[in-house]
């Protein structure tokens, strides 16, 4: 008998033993197929290649990578080449030359197929100093870049299909010939978010000393192309201290046989971002052949968004729609003179090129009378560019210069004492500094809502009170002033929902209080009777 039961044990756990090969076996069979892909491990020190000290220094990674085999044998990757590849930085800081550009690009025999990242492990934990960084080639098709900064170097990338930056922080230092911190060319699909670009503040004698933070630009194809198109998303992205913050720009090509392409579209979203702290210290004099009343010397001046854009005719045009949702500009300003006046947004139109905006819970808190929130212009006289503004809602401007577009009963106007209710560039959590609500802004619950739009710069929850709040910032408080230095009874830091509504609300806190006392005399009643049983 117990023989028996043995074996019935035996055949049954044989029976789950097969089946369980078989399940394995399904499983390696259907299972996807991984890529191919090397990561390198780049020390900290110089980056620049030094062949045989068994330090794998950044520029023989990039080289590496480049030609999708070992050329310098100081960086061992780990697996193998394919068309996914890593290069992962120190902790700490690597050193470059401060001339130059490090190139990423696709080496020979790659497929159009080829994705790159280069990872750190943090803003101001892996810290490229004194590097230009350059991305180009054709074949390079993926970008993405994390988690490190750049000081005192720039960022350029040519010809991707996709480029994603997030948690990238550029910062100038002040560097005497940095006149951009991230420029991006001709690329498909470019993704920025967490990033942090700022002290780009070069100082030069001429028009081209204009410092930007992120320039976007495509160029109008040759007929018979299929154009060119790059759509953007721009999120919870700061820009401070440069003279312009964000410049999407629409080339109709000067070179022989391009013509500008009315294929040629940029798609553009900017949300949740801050610009501030941008100016100009340029003595700008006319040259040979301009007045200084031209319309040239527009594109001089300070501005938090700069559209440029172009078109040779009603059928060959290049196009930009760019769309803007709860961001916040302040403090943007010319420090010398300069016909145009500073903004937070200016479109300058060449030929009959087009652009649409459509703007949402936007913060402009720059025009102050000798500056502007918004201001259109034509490149030249004999141009008729197509503007095109459209307001969802939720708009607070410190001036009148948008009054005529965004007419939605929730847009607000002169309100002239936005910008003394924004807290300095600081802190406030998350990946980026932000500019906070003070008590008492006409932003506090001014926005409309932004379907799929959950968070604020700082990563927080949005909405948080009766409504969105207008710009980049989500604040706690609401918008009823109470009295100097009180914070109208509201337990500060708590939103005014869930358990913030028993912390702020003397009735209910006092109702609430009552219940837990009779529940804890009862139930001390009940523990003293369990003790008589």
């Amino acid at each position: 008998m117990a023989d028996d039961k043995a074996r019935s044990n035996i055949v049954t756990l044989s029976k789950e033993l097969l089946f369980a090969l078989f399940l394995l076996a399904v499983v390696l069979v259907f299972r996807p197929t991984k890529a191919e892909a090397a990561t390198i491990n780049v020390a900290v020190g110089t980056s620049v290649i030094t062949n045989g000290d068994s330090i794998c220094q950044l520029e023989e990674a990039i080289e590496n990578v480049n030609d999708g085999v070992r050329t310098y044998a100081d960086c061992v990757e780990v697996g193998g080449y394919g068309p996914s590849n890593t290069i992962k930085l120190p902790l700490g800081t690597i050193t470059g030359t401060g001339s130059g550009s490090t190139e990423v690009e696709s080496g020979s025999g790659y497929s159009s197929d080829v994705h790159v990242t280069i990872d750190g492990h943090g803003k101001d934990q892996s810290i490229l100093e004194d590097i230009n960084l350059e991305f180009r080639g054709d074949n390079v098709s993926s970008i993405s870049l994390q988690d490190f900064t750049i000081l005192r170097g720039d960022l350029s990338l040519h010809n991707a299909v996709n480029t994603t930056l997030d948690s990238v922080e550029v910062d100038g230092n002040n560097q005497a010939d940095l006149m951009a911190g991230i420029t991006i060319f001709d690329t498909e699909q470019i993704t920025i978010r967490d990033s942090y670009i700022h002290n780009i503040e070069a100082s030069f004698g001429d028009p081209d000393g204009t410092t930007l933070g992120i320039g976007v630009g495509i160029e109008g194809k040759k007929s018979g192309d299929n154009g060119g198109r790059s759509d953007i998303l721009i999120e919870r992205t700061t820009i401070s201290q440069t003279s312009l913050g964000i410049i999407l720009d629409h080339d109709i090509g000067s070179s022989t046989g391009y013509d500008g392409s009315g294929l040629a579209v940029i798609d553009a979203t900017i949300r949740n971002s801050t610009f501030t702290d941008l100016s100009m210290n340029l003595n700008i004099f006319p040259g040979s052949g301009s007045t200084i009343d031209s319309p040239l010397f527009g594109m001089y001046s300070p501005a938090g968004i700069l559209i440029m854009f172009g078109g040779r005719s009603n059928t060959d045009y290049g196009t930009i729609n760019y769309t803007t949702i709860n961001n916040t500009y302040s403090n943007i300003r010319n420090t010398n003179y300069v016909v145009t006046p500073a903004s937070a947004i200016r479109e300058v139109g060449l030929g009959q090129g087009r652009v649409a905006h459509t703007t949402q819970n936007d913060l402009l808190a720059v025009g102050n009378g000798s500056t502007v929130n918004y201001g259109r212009m034509a490149f030249d006289t004999t141009d008729s560019p197509a503007f095109s503004t459209t307001s969802n809602g939720g708009n607070v401007s410190s001036d009148n210069s948008l009054s005529t577009w965004l007419t939605q009963p929730s847009d607000k106007h002169s309100q002239t004492s936005l910008a003394s209710f924004l807290g300095a560039l600081s802190d406030n959590g998350g990946a980026v500094p932000t500019l906070a609500l003070l008590e008492g802004s006409p932003a506090i619950n001014a926005g409309t809502n932004v379907a799929g739009l959950t968070t604020d710069a700082k990563g927080g929850a949005r909405v948080l009170g009766a409504a969105s709040d207008a710009g980049a910032y989500e604040s706690t408080f609401n918008n009823v002033v109470g009295s100097a230095g009180s914070t109208g009874g509201k337990v500060p830091g708590v939103p005014n929902t869930g358990l913030s509504l028993l912390l702020n609300n003397p009735v209910a806190t006092l109702i609430m209080t009552t219940v837990s006392a009779a529940l804890l005399w009862f139930l001390s009643r009940r523990i003293k009777l369990k003790r008589l049983w």
